[in-house]
């Protein structure tokens, strides 16, 4: 058990408590928990089957994460443990990930409670993969046209705005722009192997 200053949260009820408030520092003390506790059965599972530390640290923090959203969905319950849905999801992470290495074969299994992940958290986790996708399309595009997608999509900028930043001359410049890279964008994306995995 960790000495060190920050409380350690104990049991299930305490962590979801904190996950599901609305203050940063309690989420944070939630995932610290979380992490103490279960990162080195993830860890464990990635290794036995075909990975690497750096695979499992990958798989760990998008389960987290996914972990997180679904607990704080209106109505969620929860009906196995932390550990055990937390497992599920990053257990459907690595084998998603094994398949596009075409690497997939039976688990060893390092955890023997198992619970059927539900639409919503799949959801999530494809969420998550097409989310890496497009960040990965954005990467490649790189200069004007990957400032102006990410304005547009995540800062959610108007066309005003977007042309004031980029120094365009006016909206319907932006627009065009946004349209041109967005094109590029999609055509990038569907040359991926995985864009048929990912977006079926």
């Amino acid at each position: 058990m960790s000495n060190n200053s920050q409380t350690l949260l104990i049991n299930d009820q305490e962590i979801l408590k904190s996950l599901q408030s609305n203050r940063s520092n309690q989420q944070d003390e939630g995932l610290r928990a979380l992490y103490q506790q279960h990162y080195g059965m993830i860890e464990q599972l990635v290794i036995r089957n075909n990975g690497e530390r750096e695979d499992a640290a990958d798989v760990f923090q998008d389960g987290l994460v996914a972990l997180f959203h679904k607990t704080r969905q209106t109505g969620f319950v929860l009906t196995a443990s932390l550990k055990t849905l937390l497992y599920a999801i990053c257990r459907n992470l690595w084998l998603m990930k094994l398949r596009k290495k075409k690497r997939e074969t039976p688990l060893t299994e390092v955890h023997q409670e198992t619970v059927s992940l539900d639409a919503g958290i799949l959801d999530i986790l494809e969420d998550n993969d097409r989310n890496q996708l497009v960040a990965e399309g954005l990467r490649q595009l790189g200069g004007d046209c990957q400032k102006v997608l990410q304005l547009y999509y995540f800062e959610r900028h108007k066309m005003k705005g977007i042309a004031e930043t980029m120094g365009y001359s006016g909206e319907q410049v932006a627009k065009n722009k946004k349209s041109r890279c967005l094109r590029k964008l999609r055509e990038w994306v569907l040359t991926q192997p995985v864009a048929k995995e990912v977006w079926g």
